[in-house]
């Protein structure tokens, strides 16, 4: 949305676009139909993209040629895209799996280290996924996602 006077005639107007951030959580594009008087041109479309307010690096991890009785640590990153300072409260693990062993403060955010347990050794598999989330203090949560393929020497895991 932007404010303008619908009666003013221009060959060149400046808008500034109002954004409604509350519909930013669900997507981050979009697109502005401007409608025109000129009778070659009846309408305009800008397409956007809004840079989200945070960056998890890597968003998924993924473990080649692991050994199945060993816990797998890995480091992250946390980023405002925005440089606005944030606390990360704590690593969510469904099945209990992943916690966040330290954090530390890096310019622009946070990095964190990682550990996913071993599988459980009465399932024989070589290939593991899963799914974590690092939850915000402001609220925001973060979903991240692994993949774990493990040696062919007696892997376990489920």
């Amino acid at each position: 949305m932007a404010d303008f006077d619908p009666s003013a005639k221009a060959t060149r107007f400046v808008l500034e676009a109002k954004v409604d951030a509350g519909k930013l959580k669900s997507d981050l594009s979009g697109n502005l139909s401007i409608a025109l008087t000129h009778p070659e041109c009846p309408s305009v479309f800008v397409y956007f993209d809004v840079m989200p307010k945070y960056t998890v690096i890597p968003q998924t991890i993924v473990v080649v040629g692991a050994k199945p009785a060993e816990v797998i640590r890995r480091k992250m990153s946390v980023l405002s895209n925005y440089k606005k300072p944030f606390e990360i409260d704590k690593v969510i693990s469904p099945d209990g799996t992943v916690k966040m062993l330290s954090k530390e403060a890096i310019r622009d955010g946070h990095q964190l280290v990682i550990e996913i347990a071993p599988p459980d050794s009465q399932r024989q598999v070589s290939y593991k996924s899963g799914s974590f989330s690092i939850r915000l203090s402001d609220g925001v949560i973060l979903p991240i996602t692994y993949r774990i393929i493990y040696t062919d020497s007696g892997s376990r895991g489920s």
